[in-house]
């Protein structure tokens, strides 16, 4: 179970990680060194804008920071070859995106309702059914 104070626990931890002090992070960040202190004192959350200026200056990406601080859930984790066709899709143009929306609803629906034990042979691409 995640706690309130992992965000906190973590920030300082990367402060230590980089030997910066509060007053670096609150220069790097654009924030005040007040801004950074209240957070680690746990008397302020931190925010969408702050945790935008403590990604940049820790070079890390603002979604990372987002999601230790509970401002967005994490990324949906997959399995490597879920993470393949993900990626492939993602580099197709608009136009064909229907098309694998298609297929993969006929795929669905296949599952759904299979032949009855009805033999589907492939002979090239066009299927042939077998009764």
């Amino acid at each position: 179970m995640v706690n309130a104070t992992d965000f906190q626990e973590w920030l300082k931890s990367e402060l230590e990680k980089r030997s910066w002090s509060q007053s670096e992070l609150g220069r790097a960040s654009h924030f005040t060194r007040q801004a950074i202190n209240a957070v680690l004192k746990y008397r302020r959350s931190p925010g969408f804008d702050l945790c935008l200026g403590i990604a940049h200056a820790f070079n890390l990406s603002p979604q990372e920071v987002l999601v230790r601080a509970h401002l967005m859930n994490p990324p949906p984790k997959y399995d490597p070859y879920t993470a393949r066709i993900l990626h492939k899709i993602a580099e197709l143009k608009p136009e064909y995106l229907t098309d694998i929306e298609d297929l993969i609803d006929a795929k669905l629906k296949r599952q759904k309702h299979p032949t009855n034990g009805r033999v589907i042979a492939r002979t090239g691409k066009t299927p042939v059914l077998n009764v």
